[in-house]
């Protein structure tokens, strides 16, 4: 018996007014995900609540799955409804359209044998081949990798080569396009021009960092302009998911090695399989929120749904940790928690038992976490019929608890429960519905008539390439007798070797030294706060906690920006807003920073004098070259420029005010101001640099001339890095620093300061 709740007294909160609880019972997984999507049509709107109630803003509704299985479905339909859509932590983030066509790219450059992701790029938007061009692709390379292999097996006995596992892949298919006689002419120029894209940028991507070879093939790839040109609620929610997956990008550090595209790409891989060990971290735009209910922990909206409440999936009471037959689960015999696990009887029948009943406490927690995400409004549904099943589920028993259920031969009938409206309570089809829209979108293969042409994009096309991709009987069904010319074929290898060898090799990634001779603004001012932590950061850099200050400082950055020049540009990770030590204080939480302070931020903002001016320019970059190749990069938040003659530089600050004998606090402007004279020849009694402080509403103006930082100042700081001094200097910053416990420095300050 679990114990851990015996003396724990529930308390529920103050009454907050009336709820609604709503429980629907529908046929099929595309009726459950169209009645979501009704409902968020009814309820939402893009904009804020107006003061009766009438509408609710997207992100403050959540749909919480108990799988991500869900996930796929959910948000097909809200795109569809023209509903902007976030889905939540990175496993989820990885299925999204955008990020999914952003992979491939990447795929197909580090790996040219990826034929699926060579696949999807090569059937996107932008290229649009038809799956019967790939197929001849596939063809040709099936038919090239067999002729290959019983050449290499024949020298094999001769002892010459090891055959191994050489094969063609689609991309090698591609650049010998010409040799491929049953390719419509159109799908060859694009085929042509895809290879010749992709040999592009696997160039460009040499010696360059991972932030820097994924914002190439972002912009390269057309993936970011089409989001730009849409300047729909749903592309800009696609954007922000775009914006996110840079994120977590640039925070890629491996624990061995370089942060190079292969090892990223395998880190993707791996993440996918821990997908409820992340913390959530929505973000801050006006989308809905798509989130496994593991996820949602601590975390609270207006209206929330949760969907698939079906048997045998919530609750899953699927024994999975039965550690005498898993040797990956330790046993509890050991644990420190033995107390609330069942205790081992090797009655395997009893023990057994007693890990379902577990495992149903379990689901039931969850699904009192789920539940109670809801401040007004919580909708329960639940299908018969979901993916490609062969037979109907059943609602599942935290379903019937809310909504009742008929008698069946199993149980009496139950009624709902009192709080609870019952909407529809479809009968049970016999078939799957959604199989007839299977049968719509399949089709027969080969076709019998060749003039019957699907349309570009049909699932039931994909379906049959993604299937001969993977599995090479199929992709036998497929191959033609073709005569190849190996003579020919060495010809050319050997003629393209020959070239290969002229080119220069490629340039070394810089080394720790080279790499700091270039510096960002906000690593300037970190150097200048506390030397060891820029260490630690910059120099020498350590893993670092996600910081619910610093997502809050880039969300409302990218929020003025939209604001005030009607679009945004994704954020470049090597150029991120300037955010300073002061800026990513906060409470230390890693999660998700409440909604309230984005909205008390941004209303500071729209009741201050920027709101109603437009900027000059807005998030401006610029690079200040000094003596000897060094560089310092930054970014402006706003430049306005008064009377045709006034310049005026703004930063605006999310954290809190420095203290009034801040020696350091004018440093950042100080460096703008540099920035403009040098750029554009303003002179400093032309200039004014102002924070605004938007946690308090208050402008700071600072006369240009008294801004006096020159390029011999900014020297001095490169000289003292390569000096190597970096002593702790602690400070205030020492309360949200990521590296304070194995600090001596700091710990004695914290000490001093009657920190525990």
């Amino acid at each position: 018996t679990d114990v851990r709740g015996v003396d724990k007294k529930l308390r529920h909160h103050p009454p907050t007014g009336e709820g609604e609880v709503t429980a629907d019972l529908v046929a099929s997984e595309a009726e459950e995900s169209a009645l979501i999507a009704a409902e968020i049509n009814r309820i939402a709107g893009p904009e804020v609540p107006t003061s009766n109630g009438n509408k609710v803003p997207y992100s403050n509704i959540a749909i919480l799955c108990r799988a991500r299985r869900l996930f796929t479905r959910l948000e097909q339909r809200l795109r569809e409804e023209n509903i902007p859509v976030e889905v939540v932590g990175l496993g989820g983030l990885l299925a999204t359209p955008e990020v999914v066509d952003l992979l491939a790219y990447l795929k197909v450059i580090a790996a040219p044998g990826d034929n699926i992701s060579f696949a999807r790029v090569a059937m996107g938007p932008r290229w649009r081949v038809h799956y019967r061009d790939l197929a001849a692709l596939a063809r040709w390379a099936a038919t090239n990798t067999g002729q290959l292999q019983q050449q290499l097996e024949e020298r094999d006995r001769i002892g010459e080569v090891d055959p191994g596992e050489e094969r063609f892949s689609l991309l090698e298919a591609a650049a010998r396009i010409d040799e491929i006689d049953d390719i419509s002419g159109e799908a060859r120029d694009r085929l042509r021009a895809l290879h010749s894209e992709i040999e592009r940028m696997r160039g460009r991507l040499r010696g360059v960092t991972l932030a820097e070879a994924i914002e190439q093939v972002l912009s390269s790839s057309g993936i970011e302009d089409e989001l730009l040109v849409a300047g729909t609620p749903v592309a800009e929610a696609a954007r922000a998911n775009l914006s996110s997956f840079l994120d977590r990008a640039s925070a890629f550090s491996p624990l061995e090695g370089e942060a190079s595209l292969t090892a990223f790409l395998n880190w993707v891989d791996a993440a996918r399989e821990a997908e409820d060990l992340e913390i959530a971290q929505p973000q801050q735009e006006n989308s809905v929120k798509l989130m496994t209910v593991h996820q949602a922990k601590g975390l609270e909206f207006d209206v929330v749904f949760v969907p698939g409440m079906t048997d045998k999936s919530f609750p899953d009471t699927r024994v999975t940790d039965n550690p005498l037959k898993s040797v990956s689960e330790i046993p509890y015999w050991i644990r420190e928690d033995r107390k609330y696990l069942p205790r081992i009887d090797f009655v395997k029948a009893r023990f057994e038992e007693a890990l379902k009943v577990r495992a149903m406490q379990e689901e039931r927690r969850l699904a009192y976490v789920a539940f109670t995400r809801a401040k007004k409004a919580l909708h329960i549904s639940a299908a018969y019929w979901y993916g490609e099943r062969a037979t109907p589920g059943a609602p599942g028993l935290f379903f019937i608890e809310l909504a009742g259920a008929p008698a069946t031969e199993e149980r009496e009938a139950r009624p709902a429960h009192e709080a609870v409206t019952v909407g529809r309570r479809d009968e049970a089809p016999e078939t799957n519905p959604m199989r007839d829209e299977w049968e719509r979108r399949a089709e027969q293969w080969p076709p019998q008539d060749e003039s019957v042409r699907d349309a570009l994009f049909e699932l039931g096309g994909r379906r049959v390439l993604e299937q001969a991709l993977a599995d090479p009987s199929v992709v036998d069904t497929l191959v033609a007798e073709t005569e190849v010319d190996l003579t020919a074929y060495e010809k050319v290898r050997s003629e393209i070797a020959g070239q290969l060898e002229l080119l220069p090799a490629p340039a070394a990634p810089p080394a720790a030294d080279e790499r700091l001779r270039s510096l960002s603004v906000s690593s300037i001012v970190q150097l200048a706060r506390c030397p060891k932590q820029f260490y630690w950061t910059v120099v020498r850099p350590l893993p670092r906690r996600p910081s619910a200050a610093a997502r809050l400082g880039h969300d409302i950055h990218r929020w003025i920006e939209i604001r005030s020049i009607g679009q945004g540009r994704l954020d470049d990770p090597e150029d991120l807003p300037d955010l300073t030590p002061e800026e990513l204080e906060g409470d230390g939480g890693t999660g998700a920073p409440p909604a309230s302070w984005a909205t008390e931020l941004k209303r500071s903002f729209e009741h201050s004098r920027f709101a109603a001016v437009m900027p000059r320019f807005t998030e401006q970059p610029f690079t200040l070259a000094l003596p000897g190749g060094l560089l310092v990069r930054g970014r402006i938040d706003a430049v306005y420029v008064h009377d045709y003659a006034t310049w005026e530089l703004v930063d605006y600050k999310t954290g809190r005010e420095p203290d009034a004998d801040d020696e350091v606090a004018r440093l950042q402007l100080s460096i703008y101001a540099l920035a403009a004279r040098r750029i554009w020849g303003v002179r400093p009694e032309q200039l004014t640099a102002t924070y605004f402080y938007l946690k308090t509403g208050r402008a700071e103006p600072i006369s240009g001339t008294d801004l006096i930082t020159q390029e011999s100042d900014l020297v001095e700081v490169f000289k003292r890095i390569e000096a190597g001094r970096f002593d702790p200097q602690p400070g205030r910053i020492c309360n949200s620093c990521d590296f304070l416990r194995f600090c001596g420095a700091g710990r004695a300050y914290m000490a001093a300061q009657g920190a525990p």
